[in-house]
């Protein structure tokens, strides 16, 4: 930290979502206050997942991961963590949360387009 500090780099925080009875909550008024005070990187997949959805392993909603990157890039975060596989149904962790490889470089072209107008209006 102290050399980040030196250099006029702020650490970096991670937003994951929050845990509720739904298992939906993903604070983006949080992440906006938070990236007042250092750059937030949005963990898009692990906002999607539904732990214990399939009884012993979680369950996601990886179709809403466009949506969700949207929505939080939106706000001017720094960046996403999102998890990618080639077969999200073969993945050993979270593969329903999963962005399936071949969808990759259109969603961040999408991504990169939001980010870039975001920033160009601000």
């Amino acid at each position: 930290f102290f050399l980040h500090a030196q250099a006029g780099i702020r650490d970096p925080l991670w937003s994951r979502g929050l845990g509720d009875v739904y298992k939906r909550q993903v604070d983006m008024l949080g992440m906006v206050e938070l990236k007042n005070n250092s750059p937030v990187i949005f963990d898009v997949t692990h906002s999607l997942q539904k732990p214990g959805g399939l009884g012993d392993k979680a369950d996601g909603r990886g179709s809403s991961v466009l949506d969700l990157a949207r929505a939080g890039m939106s706000l001017g975060l720094a960046g996403l963590f999102l998890e990618v596989h080639p077969d999200p149904t073969k993945a050993l962790c979270d593969g329903p949360c999963a962005l399936p490889l071949q969808k990759l470089d259109q969603f961040l072209n999408k991504v990169k387009n939001l980010d870039d107008l975001i920033k160009e209006l601000k």
